[in-house]
């Protein structure tokens, strides 16, 4: 006999790199990667990365797609800004029970499980979070255009922004901002171009060139990752995390922070317990849990 559906679980995380797929079954779990989700830069893009994770997931399963609708699911996106594109992100994928957010509740979730502590969330785009008594608390992850501190977006536009001043005689130069410089042939029309042109990920792209620069030494590097430390402490404390309490820096740019932290927050860094597609899966099976009681 098979097992009834409402066993299975399924777990995304979409973000402006990767979405990340899980589907759990009494057999095992099976997982899949596909390209960027982004509901609020890319919302077409983004319904069919979903479409094709789904469908991925149901070929590993043995399932027919239709019946993905009737399990337990949760997607954290991101871009998610309200209910009405979650509605229409539900109505799209007829996922019955499918709960959509953003993609930070999800984050936390993975990295602290129910234990409280701070998350530094830092990839293509960032976010803060504090978990206290299974209450969660956020802090920015307002996107690209407004927000996004200390990300890899975010420190993509702060390359080239610094790149323009040093041209302009307002910074001085260093190898890192030669470099680029030369990349774009010594040209300012085509570093305006690129920027006009860039999406989140693309800026993002720019950014391991710069952690890497810092790590060598590079003064315009330096710079930049310690204005992005600093927003990460300002927000820790806006959050009213009290001294000694856990973090954990999380995403593609988050451990590469860990360096330019005061002693003070670095001696309470933790490593995460989970990913945040664990903490979508996680979630999943909370809300499951919840409509299985209403139920009763």
């Amino acid at each position: 006999m098979s097992s009834p559906l409402s066993t299975y679980r399924i777990g995304i995380d979409g973000g402006g790199t990767h979405c990340r797929f899980a589907l759990t079954t009494p057999g095992g779990r099976h997982e899949c990667v596909l390209g960027s989700a982004n509901v609020h830069t890319d919302f077409k893009g983004t319904m069919e990365v979903l479409k094709a994770g789904l469908n991925e997931l149901a070929d590993a399963a043995g399932l027919p797609r239709e019946r993905l609708g009737a399990v337990p699911s949760y997607a954290g996106l991101a871009g998610v800004t309200d209910e009405t594109a979650a509605d229409e992100i539900r109505h799209a994928l007829q996922m019955d029970c499918l709960i959509v957010a953003d993609d930070r509740p999800s984050a936390v979730a993975g990295a602290l499980d129910r234990a409280d502590g701070t998350v530094a969330g830092v990839g293509t785009g960032s976010f803060l979070a504090r978990q206290f008594a299974e209450e969660v608390t956020l802090l920015g992850g307002y996107g690209a255009d407004l927000g996004d501190e200390a990300s890899g977006c975010w420190l993509g536009k702060q390359l080239l922004v610094r790149l323009l001043h040093c041209r302009d005689g307002l910074k001085p130069d260093s190898p890192l901002i030669s470099e680029i410089w030369s990349e774009f042939d010594n040209r300012v029309s085509a570093v305006l171009k690129y920027a006009r042109e860039a999406t989140p990920s693309g800026f993002a792209g720019l950014a391991p060139r710069l952690v890497d620069a810092a790590q060598s030494g590079d003064p315009n590097g330096l710079e930049l990752m310690k204005l992005g430390a600093a927003y990460i402490e300002k927000c820790l404390s806006a959050l009213g995390r009290p001294e000694g309490e856990s973090i954990c820096l999380i995403g593609g740019l988050g451990k590469h922070y860990a360096g330019y932290l005061s002693g003070q927050v670095a001696a309470c860094l933790s490593e995460p317990k989970g990913t945040a597609l664990d903490g979508a899966l996680l979630l999943a099976e909370t809300s499951s849990k919840r409509i299985q009681r209403a139920a009763l």
